[in-house]
């Protein structure tokens, strides 16, 4: 888990969650200003057929599927009790740094899609030509991967995203569960999906989990934005 909170002392921003253009001029920006930007490239899609990024994955049975991370970037959920479908979703890549103006010509910012279902790869985020977060799926996420599932297991749950709202950010999402077990739970990623109970999250998705009453268990639930994000602030 980690923290960025690059809002708390900024004296201006802007959030883009589709692509646009961020023109310096229209904020009295001169060349030289330092700008600390954060870019999140699209999550990975769940490993289920409707489980795009930010979505749960479809439960199997007795098995329930994964829960969707929380967040921009977020994975989705895999699909319970299924051997090649049930990982989740890796988050996108969240990229921090700074960057000082040459000029104040426009910059274009391109905002990665969400990955489709069937571990669909996320698309990158880019900050003109100064920054690239790449999308999740198409790298080694190894802060904020999606959960294991399989067969006769519940479905893995997504990794966790960006949260705006306070800076956190990754996370794996948690790990499916076997027959007669409980999910794993995560905090920004999604709960993995159980028999006995779904995966806990703070901001992911709730894992899903067979009723008390026997039955078909329940699908992972659904969480955070699977397209990326980018924040300018100065």
């Amino acid at each position: 888990l980690n923290q960025n909170p690059i809002l708390r002392d900024a004296n201006g921003y802007v959030v883009f969650t589709s692509s646009g253009t961020f023109n310096p001029a229209d904020f009295n920006l001169s060349v030289g200003t330092l700008l600390n930007v954060v870019c999140v490239g699209g999550g990975q899609g769940g490993g289920g057929n409707n489980a795009l990024a930010g979505i749960g994955g479809y439960a199997a049975s007795s098995f329930g599927g994964g829960g969707a991370g929380g967040g921009f970037g977020a994975g989705g959920g895999g699909e319970g009790n299924n051997a090649s479908k049930g990982k989740g979703g890796d988050a996108g890549e969240v990229i921090i740094t700074t960057v000082q103006l040459t000029s104040i010509n426009p910059i274009t910012i391109t905002i990665g899609a969400a990955g489709a279902a069937l571990n669909g790869v996320g698309g990158n985020t880019t900050f003109g030509s100064y920054v690239v977060a790449r999308g999740g799926g198409s790298f080694t996420n190894t802060i904020a991967k999606g959960g294991t599932g399989g067969s006769n297991v519940g479905g893995g749950g997504g990794g966790g995203g960006y949260i705006i709202s306070n800076g956190l950010f990754g996370g794996h999402g948690g790990n499916g569960a076997g027959i007669n077990g409980v999910g794993q739970s995560s905090f920004i990623g999604g709960g993995g999906g159980g028999t006995k109970g779904g995966g806990e999250s703070v901001y992911g998705g709730k894992g899903g989990n067979q009723s008390e009453s026997g039955g078909n268990a329940d699908s992972g639930g659904n969480a955070g934005i699977g397209s990326g994000l980018c924040i300018v602030a100065w």
